[in-house]
């Protein structure tokens, strides 16, 4: 029962009136202890459950340092294992010594070292392990494989180049006398039409033209690629540079070809792409007397039974004027040309100087020069950034390949020879004061006096400065060591 009170005067509590109030109130204070005690025990809880935190945050602390300790020393074991392994690869490679201290080894590689800054403001192709054509966005570097073999080939540095021949990515747009366009399809990554002659009398080809002029004697390269089908003789031709048909028989196996150009007059290949594709080249056929305009053409040569559906896939039409080889295949959009922009591969600022020796050293490069581009073709170039100071080795505008440099006398080379591109290469350049040696695939090519300069960058095939782009090329493998090896040693690394 509630508390009772009385304030009226006259009027006091009744006695039961007072017990139910001591009952009030002890019930009140029975509840205020029980609401204590709950307190306390909830207090005792917390503190339970602060110390088993505690306990908790202690262990998992002591588990984070045995974690960490674990880590460390996983650390130092992986460090090593690293040192280990690299040191058998070393010994694989190079034997008892010396070691380099870049080794660069770019067959059968996916990206580049980082302190290699490469650029390419286009996208560029490549033939994948399986022989299928791959297109690379901007900026991402090159590692090439043999279509024929699918083997890793490298790195690959190309100059800028120009397909003259409008929209070789749209078969329809293609010129086509005595036949038509069955069907259409994509095999190794080429667009490709089947080109099928009707039975009607005369030459029967596809054909795409440039619309530029070229003055006489000018190289010229071309590509295509075709995939036999009923017809299994095939002759190409660059009308207005060669004078006659090259016929590719693929009615055996590797095809024959019949007919090639003269000699001096370039070259025909035939090399097998994937999906029964193969691709044909027409390369250094110089522009002839008879027209400034090239026409490059493929016509069916069986003979007999023409009839509208039977014929020969075709496709990736290129033209290169200028050029004694053909580089990677550029696809036109219709109505236009297309450019591949130059690629570029840089070693400058701290990435050169925490490794590069400025006093002695010996650069080791095996590669494939692919071609020339330039007064001056380099495979590799040292310079400060202008023609004050530089070393390289390239091909001079007399086509020798020799190694260039600066001394206090101005220019100096050493000469080898004129070679026959494309060329498989081992050379080596060692540099120290008094005396810089060139050798090449184990021989000595000659040495020369030499005072050292100031070098601040490099360039893989290029020279950074105002001389000219280097030479297209695939670069297997580069090495530096940061002193000049004796003719001896050079010779053995180069063999």
């Amino acid at each position: 029962m509630p508390l009772v009170l009385r304030n009226e005067k006259g009027s006091p509590l009744t006695n039961a009136e007072v017990d139910g109030n001591f009952t009030y109130l002890d019930d009140k204070a029975d509840s205020a202890q029980s609401a204590a005690d709950t307190a306390q025990n909830t207090a005792n809880l917390a503190g339970q459950a602060a110390q088993q935190a505690q306990d908790t945050a202690d262990a998992a602390g002591q588990a984070a340092d045995e974690a960490q300790a674990g880590v460390d020393t996983l650390a130092v074991q992986s460090a090593f294992e690293r040192d280990n392994l690299r040191a058998m690869l070393m010994q694989s490679r190079y034997g008892d010594g010396p070691y380099p201290t870049i080794d660069w080894q770019f067959a059968g590689a996916s990206r580049l070292d980082p302190r290699i800054t490469f650029s390419r403001a286009s996208a560029d192709t490549i033939y994948n392990a399986s022989g299928k054509l791959v297109t690379l966005g901007a900026d991402v570097p090159a590692f090439p494989y043999d279509p024929a073999t699918g083997r890793a080939l490298g790195f690959r540095v190309q100059a800028q180049a120009t397909n003259c021949l409008n929209g070789s990515g749209v078969p329809t747009e293609y010129g086509f006398v005595r036949g038509n366009i069955t069907e259409q399809a994509t095999f190794a990554g080429y667009k490709m039409a089947k080109y099928a002659p009707t039975a009607e009398v005369g030459e029967h080809f596809v054909e795409k033209s440039d619309a530029n002029t070229t003055a006489v004697g000018t190289l010229n390269s071309a590509q295509m690629v075709v995939k036999p089908a009923e017809v299994t003789s095939i002759a190409i031709r660059l009308a207005g540079a060669s004078v006659q048909w090259c016929t590719v028989d693929f009615s055996v196996s590797p095809p024959a070809i019949s007919t090639p150009p003269p000699p001096g007059q370039g070259t025909v290949s035939a090399t097998p792409l994937a999906d029964g594709v193969y691709l044909l080249k027409l390369e250094g056929i110089p522009t002839a007397q008879e027209s400034g305009r090239h026409y490059l053409r493929a016509q069916a040569q069986n003979t007999g039974d023409y009839d509208g559906t039977k014929g020969f896939w075709f496709g990736g039409f290129m033209l290169e004027q200028g050029a004694a080889k053909c580089s990677s295949y550029i696809e036109t959009p219709s109505g236009s040309q297309g450019t591949r922009a130059a690629d570029s591969a840089i070693i400058a600022g701290s990435d050169f100087s925490d490794w590069f020796n400025p006093s002695e050293g010996t650069f080791v490069i095996d590669a494939k020069w692919l071609s020339k581009v330039g007064t001056n073709s380099y495979l590799l170039g040292l310079s400060d950034g202008t023609t004050n100071s530089f070393l390289g080795i390239r091909i001079n505008s007399g086509n020798t390949l020799e190694v260039g440099f600066t001394t206090g006398a101005g220019v100096q080379t050493i000469k080898w020879t004129t070679p026959a591109l494309p060329l498989d290469l081992k050379v080596a350049v060692s540099y120290k004061e008094g005396r810089v040696a060139f050798v090449k695939d184990g021989e000595l090519v000659g040495s020369s006096p030499f005072s050292v300069t100031t070098f601040d960058r490099a360039e893989l095939c290029g020279l950074v400065n105002t001389q000219s782009f280097g030479a297209q090329a695939i670069s297997k493998a580069i090495s530096y060591y940061p002193l000049a090896l004796s003719d001896t040693q050079l010779e053995a690394l180069t063999s």
